[in-house]
């Protein structure tokens, strides 16, 4: 954790110059002992001013923490049990006798361990993909609820994330009160803590104009976006907060002023259950750290309660532009590069390919044949410097003597840098042939385009698949926008005597399907959890959902 106020300072410009536009911002603050450093760059919106300390930002799924303390200040004052299967608090709804409720416990529910999707699966029944949880009340949770079996579960007991379960928990914790969500996280945590500018917002609008002013615009991409309303599933991700609360949060952890009990549940939550994770919490080490993303904002905060020290990170945008932007000649370097990546003992073998138009398409040998794909590069003076949205990476360096000498920087906030040295060779290296050979097969190079439907039928999710070349390669990504903003990886494809097949790891997932003679449509099956039928269609323009 940085301490240094210029340290901390050079990050957050850094942060902004690569990887936001001048409408978005950053600020970062480091705690330690007794002393906290703020840093901003950036703005906190068009035409806005600096972030400052107390710029108010949806935090995400930092909202889990405070969900967690929630349950344990419930099994403190006797209101609930951690052990308590769900159905205990839901009284009033007629659960059938089957329901997983009666089994999935509350402990289960914050460790993301009770086999419950990522997300309510009707949740796109009447979504606004912009603010995707705002029609989610409590009814509509409810139903689900009533609807919930078994085989809607999978890998029980096993580490899932789920915002659909965090969800669940902090409506059930609420009902175990008989209040709201938003009271009982005021009443137990947020006055108790003087948060004074924290909140749970039932719809942004209805705020104090105090509030409205200090708060950041939401950003996807470089352009603004709706802030999320998470209505039901409010204690999943709904919270908003600044700078300054949140290092007022991270020090209640060994303030003695900290009201008793509420102290209790702080340590409650950040005991190990399992593997790296707490209640709410994930642990590294004896740092307590979670993560938060919403439509418009990335966030993160540490706590190391042994050190007293406290990180937080907090950006009003989500996701980086990937519109191509390139600057400077670059016949000279065009044709392929290899080398390795070093960081410390380790090494990886690295290629890449640099197409007269600028753009670079880089592949880590020893992980996948996945490509990454640039969208800024510059050329000046020898200097090149390269961006790549999708893995947040930079590659910087110099030309020299048909080689490139330069570093590869890669994670937004915490960064990893490995020196990589490459060598310029004007044929496909047999190393990054013979791999792609396995992994992209067949005529992949017609495919180019976009192909696009809905996961299920109309009602599904919109999902669409982006095949573009670059030389004489072709890179795939895979997108499901009604879920997440980031491109799926695809780790393997073919298209071979019209059969088309990808494979992404990453969601354990494999479509199948027939390309129609015509060449405008893809028949097949997606598979996942179970079999779902996806039909695709050709489209030269990036799609939406009608």
């Amino acid at each position: 954790m940085m301490s240094n106020i210029h340290s901390i300072q050079q990050e957050a410009e850094l942060h902004h110059s690569n990887w936001q536009q001048p409408s978005e911002g950053v600020v970062i603050a480091c705690h330690t002992d007794s002393h906290t450093d703020y840093a901003a760059a950036g703005r906190i919106g068009i035409d806005g001013p600096l972030p400052t300390k107390s710029t108010i930002f949806e935090i995400g799924s930092i909202s889990k923490v405070f969900t967690s303390i929630l349950l344990a200040e419930a099994v403190r004052e006797k209101r609930a049990d951690f052990a308590d299967p769900v159905s205990t608090h839901l009284a009033e709804l007629p659960l059938k006798k089957h329901s997983p409720l009666h089994t999935i416990t509350l402990t289960e529910l914050a460790t993301h361990t009770s086999g419950l999707p990522r997300l309510p699966m009707d949740l796109t029944q009447g979504l606004d993909k912009e603010n995707p949880y705002r029609h989610y009340d409590e009814q509509r949770l409810q139903q689900s609820l009533l609807l919930l079996r078994k085989k809607h579960l999978e890998g029980v007991g096993e580490y899932c994330y789920s915002n659909y379960g965090v969800g669940i928990l902090g409506y059930v914790i609420a009902q175990a009160y008989g209040v709201s969500f938003r009271d009982l996280l005021k009443e137990k945590i947020l006055d108790p803590l003087a948060m004074t500018s924290t909140d749970v917002p039932l719809r942004f609008a209805d705020l104090p104009e105090a509030i409205l002013n200090r708060l950041a615009t939401p950003h996807f991409a470089g352009t603004a976006v709706k802030h999320w309303e998470l209505s039901s599933l409010a204690g999943a991700g709904g919270m908003i907060s600044s700078a300054e609360d949140l290092i007022r949060f991270g020090r209640a952890h060994w303030d003695e002023k900290t009201p008793l009990g509420l102290a209790a549940s702080l340590a409650e939550v950040a005991k190990l259950r399992m593997k790296n994770q707490g209640l709410g919490w994930a642990l590294d080490g004896e740092v307590l750290n979670h993560d938060g993303g919403t439509g418009g904002f990335r966030t993160s905060l540490e706590v190391s309660p042994g050190d007293k020290k406290i990180r937080v990170f907090l950006a009003n945008s989500a996701g980086v532009s990937d519109e191509p932007s390139v600057e400077g000649d670059f016949l000279s370097v065009a044709g392929y590069w290899s080398g390795d990546l070093v960081e410390g003992d380790e090494k990886l073998r690295f290629v890449s390919y640099i197409a007269p138009t600028g753009r670079m398409l880089a592949y880590s040998i020893d992980q996948n044949y996945r490509a990454i794909v640039s969208a800024n590069s510059r050329l000046h003076n020898n200097r090149f410097h390269f961006s790549f949205p999708s893995s947040s990476a930079i590659y910087e360096g110099e030309v020299v003597n048909q080689e490139l000498h330069g570093t590869l920087t890669q994670g937004i906030r915490k960064s990893v840098v490995q020196t990589v040295q490459m060598k310029y060779s004007r044929q496909m290296p047999d190393i990054l042939h013979n791999g792609l050979k396995k992994t992209m097969r067949g005529d992949l190079a017609g495919l180019h385009g976009y192909w696009w439907g809905y996961l299920g039928g109309q009602k599904g999710l919109l999902v669409y698949i982006k095949v573009v070349g670059i030389g004489e390669l072709t890179v795939l990504e895979f997108y499901s926008p009604d879920q997440m903003n980031e491109a799926i990886e695809v780790h393997s494809a073919s298209l071979v005597s019209r059969k088309f097949k990808f494979h992404s790891d990453l969601v354990g997932g494999t479509y199948i399907g027939w390309l129609a003679k015509d060449g405008q449509c893809i028949r097949g099956f997606w598979r996942q959890v179970m079999p779902m039928p996806l039909k695709l269609y050709f489209s030269e323009e990036k799609p939406s959902r009608d």
